[in-house]
């Protein structure tokens, strides 16, 4: 097969490398499986964007994808024939279910080309493929090939009866069982009343001088009707072999390159209809969708929790907005109790997945930087029976540090918080100096507001962490983040946690 010819085995561009994770599953992201597809080269999230830039912008166009699907998962199938030997009914089948691999490449000749054609389809990558599969559409051997198996088809379809003829032995059992001619007319029994009742002149051979009867033969068959009819198809492949054996070669083995690449797009197709639906979801309930720009800083405008928006109108939605560079990349994040904390800790972490994936992000704009590994600590709920909660939390983090390789987001949710605020103050400061001194960007959500006491203690060796606060204007929660003015009462939960547990009349 001409390389010219050679259909790619992906819609998806790949990357060379892995993006390292750490427990992001605790973001709950939407999409399942992503992980193979995240990637830490520029090209190839950019190459990304462009695939899902065609999708969002012709909503036709998920739908054909779906459709291509179907017909891959039935090329797939028949890929997984194409290694066996071909000696009994299998050739048979085979020849027909290559009728799946050439419906695939003409429905993407007929409905994917026009919207390359006609300029809707921009991304490089589905380019190639919708022109390759043209291309080998076009070609003299797959027309041959085709139109083949267009004969082919029409005459096996033309099959309505077998004539089986049975050898006897001396006492007339029946000896051996054998075709004696396949045709294209069924038989028909009761030849008398059929001579009657009939206008057409049924031919001899199409005659049957006594049927056994439909019930009857069932009843005799019974749950050998599937050897038999395999023996039958065997012997129907054995009347065919020289038929098959002349295009055998051609057919099968000139196909098997392009059969197996067009099956090798399937998990590629499934990831993109998964995550396409995961964007209209997004977008059906007013969500709205940027694709941010590759940069060496992120700066994110309007940024949100796509789960909220199963609950909540989008006008509820409050936006937050996100930045960071090699001078900011150090942030505690305090506040009172479901202040958006946790909710803007999720919505940083879900962006940068998605960005990575190549998709757009929820957001009205930004531009974002690429993370080698992005990683999230979040406390767990679980029991600890042979240990405490700290020793839980160490041994994770422990694992999570472990993890970190080359320019990493870690998003940690009150970690130390199962020990006292004494001790949980001066582990936390000493991980935030590690993971300052090492380059890590960092969100960390502290309940420990003496930490905020000692944030120019923290910084006088030349750091730069950052203090953010969940906002609570006169009492009540904006659910916006922002920087922290040097408020001690802004930051201190104890009566805002007294309030909400029905003892605010204590204050009035």
């Amino acid at each position: 097969m001409s390389e010219h010819y050679a259909i790619p085995n992906s819609l998806l561009p790949k990357s060379n490398t892995f993006v390292n994770l750490y427990e992001v599953d605790s973001l709950n992201v939407g999409i399942s499986n992503f992980e193979i597809y995240l990637s830490n080269e520029p090209e190839v999230i950019a190459a990304r964007q462009r695939i899902y830039n065609d999708i969002l912008m012709n909503p036709k166009l998920i739908e054909l994808l779906e459709k291509l699907e179907e017909k891959v998962i039935n090329v797939a199938e028949l890929q997984k024939k194409t290694g066996t030997e071909y000696d009994t009914e299998t050739l048979l089948y085979a020849i027909l279910d290559m009728r799946l691999f050439c419906d695939t490449i003409s429905f993407v000749k007929s409905e994917l080309s026009p919207f390359v054609e006609q300029r809707q389809i921009t991304s490089p990558e589905l380019i190639r493929f919708v022109d390759a599969c043209c291309e080998f559409e076009r070609g003299e051997q797959y027309r041959e090939a085709f139109n083949w198996l267009n004969r082919l088809n029409d005459n096996l379809n033309l099959i309505k009866s077998v004539t089986l003829g049975a050898n006897l032995d001396s006492q007339l059992k029946i000896r051996e069982i054998g075709i004696v001619s396949i045709n294209m007319q069924p038989y028909v029994s009761k030849k008398f009343m059929d001579s009657i009742f009939r206008d057409e002149n049924v031919p001899d051979e199409y005659k049957c001088i006594a049927s056994l009867g439909i019930h009857e033969t069932k009843s005799m068959l019974g749950h050998k009707s599937v050897s038999v009819n395999n023996e039958l198809f065997s012997a129907m492949n054995t009347c065919y072999r020289s038929l098959f054996k002349h295009m055998r070669k051609d057919l099968i083995d000139s196909f098997k390159d392009q059969i197996i690449a067009v099956s090798g797009i399937l998990d590629d197709l499934d990831f993109i209809i998964r995550s396409s639906k995961y964007l209209r979801m997004i977008s059906a309930a007013g969500g709205k969708l940027t694709f941010p720009e590759i940069a060496d800083t992120t700066e994110i405008r309007g940024l949100y929790l796509p789960q909220l928006l199963s609950r909540l109108r989008r006008e509820q939605i409050v936006e937050n907005d996100v930045k960071i560079n090699d001078d900011n990349r150090c942030f505690f994040l305090t506040g009172p109790n479901n202040g958006g904390k946790s909710v803007y800790l999720n919505s940083i972490g879900i962006a940068q997945l998605m960005f990575q994936l190549g998709l757009p992000i929820p957001a009205e704009a930004g531009k974002m930087q690429i993370f080698d590994t992005i990683a999230t600590l979040y406390v767990h709920d679980t029991k600890h029976i042979n240990e405490g909660r700290l020793a839980d939390e160490v041994q994770r983090l422990k694992a999570c540090l472990d993890c970190l390789k080359g320019r990493s987001l870690l998003l940690l949710d009150e970690t130390f918080s199962g020990t006292s605020a004494f001790d949980g103050v001066f582990l936390a400061e000493s991980l935030v100096k590690y993971l300052y001194k090492n380059g890590i960007c960092m969100y960390y959500i502290t309940h420990f507001h003496e930490l905020t006491q000692k944030i120019a203690e923290l910084n006088a060796d030349g750091s730069n962490i950052i203090m953010l606060t969940a906002e609570n204007a006169d009492g009540r929660r904006t659910y916006k983040i922002v920087p922290w003015s040097g408020s001690v009462t802004e930051t201190s939960l104890a009566k805002d946690i007294v309030i909400d547990h029905g003892l605010g009349f204590l204050f009035e």
